[in-house]
């Protein structure tokens, strides 16, 4: 979800863009040649972008969700969470 999205940006209202806009779950990498080109438009645009990205995460990012919506944030930023937590485990709190 871009950070200046129009108003209703890919059907998601402006109360829940604001409260999902700056969650890890809503970020991903992608090289800065191809960031400005994307900026607002729509995940289905985007997609197919990250697809081919040289980041696996943001290639993984596009196999996994076929649409951008808040259920698939709060997904994303799961996977996201337990693959931090099994590669930063530390032995003595587990």
């Amino acid at each position: 979800m871009p950070q200046n999205a129009p108003e209703a940006w890919g059907c998601i209202g402006n109360d829940h863009a604001e409260a999902l806009l700056y969650r890890l779950g809503n970020m991903t990498l992608l090289e800065s040649n191809r960031n400005g080109d994307l900026a607002n438009l729509e995940y289905g645009a985007k997609r197919s972008v990250f697809a081919q990205s040289s980041f696996a995460i943001t290639r993984k990012l596009a196999a996994d969700h076929a649409e951008w919506t808040p259920d698939r944030i709060a997904a994303h930023q799961n996977w996201m969470a337990n693959q931090a937590a099994a590669l930063w485990r530390i032995p003595q709190l587990s």
